[in-house]
């Protein structure tokens, strides 16, 4: 995949969503097809394509699905392993080594599963040892992946809905909305973002809490900001934070929200966070007029994959506006790892 600058490749996903949509309906009807009722289904990834299949996994069990969440750092040198039946292998290059080296080695130990691959479509290792290839993003992106992350949600979204048999013409039209969406979030959210991005700038820690239905988002937001500005962070489900995690939030380190404003986690996370008056902001589509955080609104265009879409959105606007503020464009990796991607090797 070819690196191009971070705001040049924000600024074409909406472009990139559009083209590859109409494929997508027909593709998920197709995976569907192949994948038994009671089949378990593996979202498989690495990196950020392991947050994306995050963002996806919730949505899974909402439809009925039975499905899990596979690190394929966990099963890249154990080809003795089969741990469902059928795989949404995610690599938007196609390319990444642990992915690639999985599914190949299922394929060579001749396990009974059905593999689908979601994937930039001029990539061809993993494409080629899959049943079927899902269009997702495009042969340019940036560092960290924008456009490529943005893509497999849509793609994941027309996939997840046609195997929990729900109705994609609603599907169609939820993501028809999400470009233009995002187009404008791009724009609208710069002013505000920058707003924190001043206290954000001299913070040296960051924790990313989620709501359940945001946990994808705000896993992917803690990777972007490792990226880009190079900020050290984690991330968290806003229950899971409130059992311990929460201690090291002190007014000196920043917390990112992400979700619905309304959810009782997220809401005494944020009362705590006002209280010691730490950096703080809430990205959601819910805006409370008494929550004393900063607030990126996002519209509420739906559920699931498009809800994880405009957050992700404003992640990136939050994102690239900090690596501004702190002189951090580069647009390349300090610490390249080419042996990850098979290509490169």
């Amino acid at each position: 995949m070819k690196k191009i600058p971070y705001d040049v490749a924000v600024a074409k996903q909406a472009e990139v969503l559009e083209r590859n949509r109409p494929t997508l309906a027909a593709a998920g009807r197709g995976f569907a097809d192949r994948v038994a009722p009671d089949a378990v289904i593996g979202v498989m990834g690495i990196g950020a394509s392991y947050y994306a299949g995050l963002s996806a996994l919730r949505e899974l069990w909402k439809l009925g699905r039975r499905a899990i969440l596979v690190d394929a750092g966990q099963l890249w040198e154990d080809p003795e392993v089969s741990v469902v039946d059928a795989y949404l292998a995610i690599s938007a290059s196609g390319e990444s080594r642990e992915t690639v080296q999985a599914i190949r080695a299922l394929r060579d130990a001749d396990k009974p599963v059905v593999v689908a691959a979601v994937m930039a479509e001029d990539t061809e290792r993993l494409g080629s040892i899959s049943d079927q290839s899902i269009p997702c993003a495009d042969p340019d992106d940036s560092v960290p992946a924008t456009v490529s992350y943005m893509g497999t949600l849509q793609a994941l979204g027309f996939l997840v809905a046609a195997l929990g048999g729900a109705d994609l013409d609603v599907i169609e039209r939820e993501w028809a909305a999400v470009p233009r969406a995002i187009d404008t979030l791009f724009t609208e959210l710069e002013q505000p973002a920058d707003q924190v991005t001043d206290r954000f700038a001299t913070t040296t820690a960051f924790d990313f809490v989620g709501d359940k239905d945001s946990l994808g988002s705000a896993a992917e937001g803690a990777l972007l900001l490792r990226e880009a500005p190079r900020v050290p962070t984690a991330w968290f489900d806003s229950r899971s934070y409130l059992h311990g995690p929460m201690e090291s939030l002190q007014s000196d380190r920043g917390i990112v929200l992400v979700g619905d404003a309304g959810e009782d986690g997220l809401q005494i996370i944020a009362r705590q966070a006002a209280a010691i008056d730490c950096p703080r902001v809430i990205i959601t589509h819910t805006p409370q007029d008494d929550l004393d955080v900063p607030q990126l609104v996002v519209p509420d265009l739906g559920g699931g994959l498009v809800r994880a879409a405009v957050e992700m959105a404003a992640l990136q606007v939050l994102s690239g506006r900090l690596a501004v503020r702190l002189d951090r464009t580069s647009g390349k990796f300090r610490y390249p790892q080419d042996q990850l991607k098979l290509d490169r090797v």
